[in-house]
């Protein structure tokens, strides 16, 4: 027995789809903002949501008419569910580009179609020459006469000169302004605010539309040819489903990996922490946006008003959202971010757009789509591009003479214990970065079996691990001078007591789950104290030294890199095997020394 096809009935023989709205939608009153490419499911007799859906099916043949059904069945449930976050989300009250290029689009068109209609049917003109115009006298054939055309022409004239001066002071009368209000809302779903800069955007677009097909019809009045274009659709291309495309807090939170899969690649959490920051500013100041309802003109307001974002609040400011937070007198005295933090947070909402047009097919739309955050980065001055500097051998005399730092008095909470040994030492002799060293566990010190040599594994193997890219995942030997200092005594006790926790056991993660976040705090606090107060200086300073030995030792810059985790640019072969070995990289490793510098003390107290 065959299965009877669901949402088909028959009325006066002929068979029809029909299927009920949701009982969200059905009878109820439809908004006045409700966009047009909805409005199928509104009723014209009743100005109200239908209650059902009907679809004719007699002309479709017996043996199409399943998948014709099928078809029709899965139509209406995107449209159902396109109206219902529609209606939950309200209308929107920003408009983007591809919204102002529609309403000029659709005037443009709307204008030369009515022109073209008045010049098939005319006005039913006629006079002599002398004997003036009659109004309403009988018109045997379609078309102008010559006197609907010389009036035409005054008319057009007269109404061209007035929109050009319109245009060129650029206020748009009342009655443009209007008519954008009632477009935008009637075909695009935009409830455009009387007074807001978007209506008077829209109002000039539109005004522009009308110059621009009044000068077409100027030169099809003189007999040019000027085809009329095909009005644009109520729903342009390149919106649709615009109501299903995530909101930024959604791309943000698919972009960070919340509901990643087991072994999914995701961004360290430093840099989520970071984006997070950027996202929750921005939502503050614009709202939370669909992602294409995105401007650059956004991008560009937030960008700006970020740098007007005092970089350390008091704690009663903390809370304040953006727009109330500047509007605060205290504001003003407090000290504002540097060019790179702006550029970074910009590089991050680009990042999270980026990942969202992948997930979304955002570029395989005929419209196109390009990030409104890309290419808004501001220029970095030299001395802003060199915001950090290394050490030099007297300030790293002044660190490593510290009684907290050698290791003879243990520091305070901040300090955090052996760490304040380890880790200037260990990022000394290494290069790597400090959240590589806090998060490193007792089984990441290794012995080379081939070279017996020891080695630190800098790895994110274990899920409390992120590393800031894949080139991070990296192998280095141990220094002799740490050895010598103590180090391996100190990371076998460590081993002993548990052999899979951390090396650093009383680094404590912050909220992001970053373990070395309080103690680089506590570190800047020492250098402050010491009189290293340059803002240049600060734990990553010691990479940029070790980076210099480097170069002045003669270590190879392949290996230099090796070391560091920077990844160089790369020929197709360098992908190929496992790298350097440990053997090799220890040659080099050897070759490294810090004229100057006496670490005599740290082999005395040894932990």
């Amino acid at each position: 027995m065959s299965r009877q096809m669901t949402h088909i009935q028959k009325r006066r023989g002929a068979p029809e789809f029909r299927r009920r709205l949701p009982e969200e939608l059905a009878g109820k009153p439809v908004p006045s903002w409700w966009p047009a490419h909805l409005r199928d499911l509104v009723s014209a007799k009743t100005g109200r949501f239908k209650r059902e859906l009907v679809r004719g099916l007699a002309r479709v043949p017996e043996p199409k008419r399943k998948a014709r059904v099928a078809k029709l069945i899965a139509d209406t449930e995107a449209l159902f569910e396109e109206a219902k976050q529609t209606l939950s989300s309200g209308p929107r009250r920003q408009i983007t580009n591809d919204d102002l290029q529609f309403l000029a689009d659709h005037r443009h068109a709307e204008v030369l179609a009515a022109d073209e209609q008045l010049r098939r049917e005319g006005f039913g003109l006629m006079g002599d020459e002398g004997a003036g115009i009659q109004i309403g006298s009988p018109q045997r054939e379609p078309g102008l006469t010559l006197a609907d055309y010389e009036f035409l022409g005054g008319a057009q004239a007269e109404r061209f000169a007035a929109m050009k001066r319109e245009l060129a002071t650029r206020r748009p009368p009342p009655q443009i302004v209007a008519r954008a209000k009632k477009t935008a809302a009637e075909l695009l779903g935009v409830d455009l605010q009387e007074g807001s800069d978007e209506l008077r955007d829209a109002a000039l677009r539109v005004l522009e539309a009308e110059v621009l097909a009044f000068q077409d019809a100027a030169r099809r009045h003189d007999g040019e040819v000027v085809r009329t274009p095909a009005t644009p659709s109520a729903k342009p291309a390149n919106r649709a489903g615009l109501s299903s495309d995530p909101r930024l807090t959604a791309a943000f939170k698919a972009w960070s990996g919340e509901n990643a899969n087991p072994g999914e690649e995701t961004p360290a959490p430093r840099t989520v922490q970071e984006a997070d920051h950027a996202v929750r500013r921005f939502v503050e100041l614009h709202g939370d946006l669909r992602v294409r309802e995105i401007t650059r003109k956004h991008a560009r307001e937030f960008r700006d008003t970020m740098m007007k974002l005092p970089t350390r609040l008091p704690g009663y400011l903390k809370q304040l959202p953006l727009p109330e937070l500047l509007a605060q007198p205290a504001v003003e005295k407090l000290s504002k971010p540097n060019v790179a933090t702006i550029n970074k947070a910009m590089g991050l909402l680009a990042a999270v757009l980026n990942d969202a047009a992948r997930d979304h097919d955002f570029r395989s739309d005929p419209a196109g789509w390009s990030n409104p955050f890309e290419g808004l980065r501001l220029p970095l001055s030299r001395k802003a591009a060199n915001g950090r500097r290394p050490f030099t051998t007297d300030e790293l005399k002044t660190i490593f003479a510290d009684p907290e730092i050698i290791g003879g008095a243990r520091p305070d909470s901040g300090g955090r214990g052996n760490s304040a040994r380890w880790l200037p030492l260990l990022a000394l002799f290494t290069g790597a970065r400090r959240e590589e060293l806090a998060q490193l566990k007792t089984h990441d010190v290794k012995l080379d079996d081939v070279s017996g040599r020891w080695f630190l594994n800098i790895t994110n193997l274990d899920d409390e691990q992120s590393l800031k890219t894949d080139g991070s995942v990296r192998v280095v030997p141990i220094h002799p001078e740490l050895i010598a200092c103590g180090f391996l005594d100190y990371a076998n006790e460590r081993q002993r007591k548990d052999p899979r926790g951390w090396l650093f056991p009383l680094l404590t993660p912050n909220s992001a789950g970053l373990r070395g976040d309080k103690w680089g705090k506590w570190f800047g606090r020492k250098l402050d104290a010491l009189g290293l107060n340059d803002p240049r200086l600060v734990f990553h300073s010691f990479r940029h030294l070790f980076l210099d030995r480097c170069r002045d030792c003669d270590v190879p810059r392949e290996i230099a890199f090796a070391f560091t985790g920077h990844v160089a640019g790369q020929v197709v072969g360098d992908r190929y095997g496992r790298g350097f070995s440990i053997e090799r990289l220890s040659r080099e490793m050897d070759k490294i020394g810090f004229p100057g510098l006496d670490l005599s003390p740290f082999r005395w107290n040894q932990a």
